[in-house]
């Protein structure tokens, strides 16, 4: 009998791995295609929707789909890095668009306009915990109520992450 449970456990493990390996095959598969960028997230300046180190990953959409208050990624003329930042307003102009973004932690607007050429494409982070804010004013809906209950409408929300504390925990 116990021979039999651990060969059951043995299996599932397998099957269970065998599918985790193919997942992450197909993300390499996508990326080589250009269909997905993984983008690793180094500064707070997204949170409490995306968190310093989170796994982020982007698709392709073009600029003309891109409306106030969605979540993209545009490289940075000034710095030369990546920036993912939320959307504040989008102005079509001779030769593409002009795009402004600002982190919701931060107070003021990128002080750079992000300028993408007509026929250019942006980057679109998909991340479970930063829904993406169609209503244009700018801020997360994460965990508000009105924008469909205690998180995401499509989808669970990530576990909330506790703060550090150094020594015993109170009531320990």
């Amino acid at each position: 009998m116990i021979k039999r449970v651990a060969r059951t456990t043995a299996n599932l493990l397998l099957w269970i791995a065998a599918a985790i390996g193919v997942s992450c095959g197909a993300l390499w598969l996508a990326n080589l295609a250009g269909l997905v960028q993984p983008l690793v997230v180094i500064s707070g300046s997204m949170e409490p929707a995306i968190m310093t180190g989170d796994l982020l990953f982007a698709t392709r959409a073009p600029a003309t789909e891109v409306a106030p208050g969605e979540v993209v990624t545009l490289p940075s003329t000034q710095t030369g890095k990546l920036v993912t930042h939320r959307v504040v307003s989008v102005t079509e102009v001779d030769g593409g668009h002009e795009i402004v973004m600002k982190g919701d932690a931060n107070e003021y607007e990128d002080g750079e306009i992000y300028r993408v050429p007509t026929g250019e494409t942006v980057a679109r982070p998909h991340h479970p915990g930063c829904r993406q804010d169609r209503d244009g004013d700018g801020h997360s809906r994460r965990g508000d109520p009105a924008a469909g209950g205690a998180g995401r409408a499509d989808g669970p929300q990530p576990a909330a992450r506790r703060p550090r504390t150094r020594g015993r925990r109170a009531g320990a």
